[in-house]
């Protein structure tokens, strides 16, 4: 059987893993809106498209349950307090 103490790492883990690639997320957008363009292909498109895979299905149902705030993606700030949540609950 698994301790526990191995178990709340594993989800440490997980919610760390899913803090960073929020966080890079979160930089994507702010660089798309100074401009920067996404490659139609390539290696950065892939990862581009997979941080938007993995973050998505936790944003999606936040922009539901939040009001618009012009230009800010309150989805995204929502998340990282979740996570912090999360984080202090696990005692990560």
């Amino acid at each position: 059987m698994i301790a526990a103490s191995t178990l709340r790492s594993i989800a440490c883990l997980a919610v760390n893993l899913i803090w960073i690639v929020l966080l890079i997320r979160v930089i994507l957008s702010w660089a798309e809106a100074a401009g920067w363009r996404v490659p139609t292909s390539g290696p950065v498109r892939g990862a581009h498209d997979l941080v938007i895979d993995v973050t998505e299905p936790l944003l999606r149902p936040l922009r539901k349950l939040l009001p618009p705030m012009r230009m800010i993606d309150g989805s995204a700030l929502a998340a990282f307090v979740i996570l912090i949540v999360v984080r202090t609950g696990l005692h990560c």
